[in-house]
């Protein structure tokens, strides 16, 4: 028989209004068929007594033991709760009806009875601990964790109610929390392993990477290198973005179990985190047979198609400046997987500009508008550990059409180093006089990202435009950051920049061409976790800045936020704004304004 919650609420309210038990003589002739084991002789004295007598509680317990004993589970759970309606005030009567629906696999019928207890005695432990032990069966993590936390107001010295406490906090999402009361566990019960490898899981899930790590070399130092301490290094290290050194702690734990599963989900995503699809998708095909019905494989499910799956995406974006130019862009783009390890890429663009007259950005014959049509395809090819991409298409404007293509290759160096060449040929399409002369750039661009820890990056860009013009422009920056925030809501980096930039020659074709422009800043890079699949990132820098033609350096700075909305869903939607104050700009203004919406669809 199942019990509803409501019903059991309602025997607590007749408890609290004072039900009394009516005590009377067990009938002898029901004892003595209770001592010769005829259990349903007793039943047959018993039942029709409390028909007439609901009130006797001890006869309605008697026949719950009996009903218990001929294997009659409901009509055991029947009769012990009408013991509880009819005692009234009993708190250990209570207990017992919900350890009896406990053990009949009824959770929240077995709280409820647990909560009608503590009515009676709101501080007895032994009944808060059950209560939060059954919340936390129920799935009622917000009641587990007050009764957790009740326990610990009358004991900061227990142990076990910090380590209940820290898991209840983890299963709830709340790892900040979760990370507090397993310190706690930790410095009354420094030797249990498990423990540790639980906080060291913690902080990585709330971003914590380095301290994750640093947890992991004490449970080394401590523990030893055992296999249990190797898969959960090996499980923050990919979080962490350090696969291969993921592989190497994986390797020879999967050569002892080759169909654990945990084992080959971890060198499943270490595989995506790696770049590597064919292999990411031949280890997730032995996960989902392993265990498909897991939640953990829908979200490996997820990032695989997040990392190598086909997308379409449409955007729009607009820019205005304070030299008066106006620019709105609508690219649409699609890329289609072709097995694992070769994309075809497409996309079409449509550029409109608009400069203010008298600007020095307007048509050399002095029109005020322009605009450019792109269409390109191409294909990325993966060979671990680079990654190839080429593209070729078609740019028109009203002065002139052009062949277009780019292509470019990204070296995987380890797990600390990533470098990128890539070089393009097209249209400059930085303002209307620019489209106007018709000029067209040839661009190579170098990038190198360095993570030489957890807690350090640096990133590094520099290129070299060939105009038509025969003039050239160069920029190098150069942006070393440093995490200082690591937690469940929020990761926050700091760091700095330095730019240079300068052209050989100033022609006012359109586009900002100084002998030198420099700039110096401090970077904070905030993301705001909402949720797993939402997040804002904002990106801020203030400085200085000068070019040729200033005596000193000037105050300057930008910032701009992106929020996501969806980020390992099939949709994705994505806002950003961005505005720059004092900083030069491709058009030479120092004041701008943007924003772009777009939109993903993932196959």
């Amino acid at each position: 028989m199942t019990v509803k919650r409501h019903s059991i609420v309602a025997t607590i309210a007749m408890v609290m209004l004072g039900a009394n038990i009516a005590a009377a003589q067990i009938p002898e002739e029901g004892l003595k068929a209770e001592g010769e084991h005829r259990w349903r002789d007793a039943l047959a004295v018993y039942e029709p007594t409390v028909r007439d007598h609901p009130e006797r509680a001890d006869l309605w317990i008697r026949i719950s033991d009996i009903r218990a004993a001929i294997g009659d589970t409901p009509g055991s759970l029947a009769a012990l709760y009408s013991a509880v309606r009819a005692a009234g005030s009993d708190a250990d009567l209570f207990a017992r009806l919900s350890r009896a629906y406990a053990a009949a696999n009824q959770p929240k019928a077995a709280l409820a009875a647990i909560q009608g207890a503590l009515a009676l005695r709101p501080e007895d432990p032994r009944l808060l601990k059950a209560q939060a032990e059954l919340a936390t069966w129920a799935g009622d993590m917000p009641l587990a964790r007050q009764s957790y936390r009740s326990l610990i107001a009358q004991s900061q010295s227990d142990a076990t109610t910090w380590l209940a406490l820290a898991r209840v906090e983890v299963w709830s999402g709340r790892t900040d929390a979760a990370v507090h009361a397993y310190k706690k566990y930790a410095s009354q019960e420094p030797d249990d392993l498990v423990a540790w490898l639980e906080w060291a899981r913690a902080e990585s899930w709330r971003g914590n990477d380095a301290g994750a790590v640093h947890l992991l070399d004490r449970v080394e130092a401590q523990f030893g290198d055992t296999p249990a301490y190797r898969q959960e290094r090996a499980r923050v290290l990919t979080r962490a973005g350090r696969p291969r050194q993921a592989h190497a702690l994986l390797e020879p734990l999967l050569s002892n179990a080759p169909d654990d599963y945990d084992l080959n989900l971890l060198q499943a995503l270490s595989f995506v985190q790696s770049g590597q699809p064919h292999a990411a998708y031949q280890t997730s095909a032995l996960v989902q047979r392993l265990g498909p019905e897991r939640a953990e494989t829908a979200g490996l499910e997820r990032k695989l198609r997040v990392a190598f799956g086909s997308l379409v995406q449409p955007t729009a974006a607009v820019y205005a400046d304070s030299d008066g130019l106006r620019h709105s862009r609508l690219p649409v783009v699609t890329s289609v997987a072709m097995g694992s390890l070769i994309r075809i890429d497409a996309g079409y663009e449509r550029e409109d500009l608009r400069a203010r007259a008298a600007s020095g950005l307007e048509q050399a014959d002095g029109q005020t508008t322009s605009s450019v049509d792109r269409g390109w395809g191409g294909a990325q090819i993966t060979l671990p550990p680079v990654v190839f991409s080429a593209h070729g298409g078609r740019q028109q404007s009203a002065v002139r059409d052009e062949w277009i293509y780019d292509g470019a290759a990204t070296l995987r160096v380890g797990d600390a180093a990533r470098l990128t060449y890539g070089h393009e040929h097209g249209l400059l399409t930085i303002s209307p006089r620019a489209i106007s002369l018709g000029l067209i750039r040839d661009l190579d661009r170098m990038q190198l990202t360095l993570m030489p820890s957890l807690r350090v990056g640096i990133d590094t860009e520099g290129s070299l435009e060939w105009l038509s013009d025969d003039n050239r422009r160069w920029s190098l920056r150069v942006a070393p950051r440093v995490a200082v925030v690591r937690n469940q809501r929020l990761n926050v980096d700091v760091g700095g920049s330095a730019y240079l930039f300068r052209v050989d020659r100033d022609l006012d074709h359109g586009y900002y061409d100084p002998r030198r422009y420099e700039a110096y800043a401090f970077t904070l890079l905030p993301y705001f976790k909402i949720s797993e699949n939402s997040g804002l990132s904002v990106f801020v820098e203030a400085g200085v800045q000068k070019d040729e033609t200033a005596s000193h350096f000037e105050p300057g700075g930008s910032a701009s936020a992106e929020l996501t909305v969806g980020i390992y869903r099939a949709w994705v939607f994505a806002l950003a704004a961005s505005g720059t104050n004092n900083n030069r700009l491709d058009s030479g203004a120092f004041r701008g304004f943007g924003a772009s919406a777009k939109l993903v669809r993932r196959f």
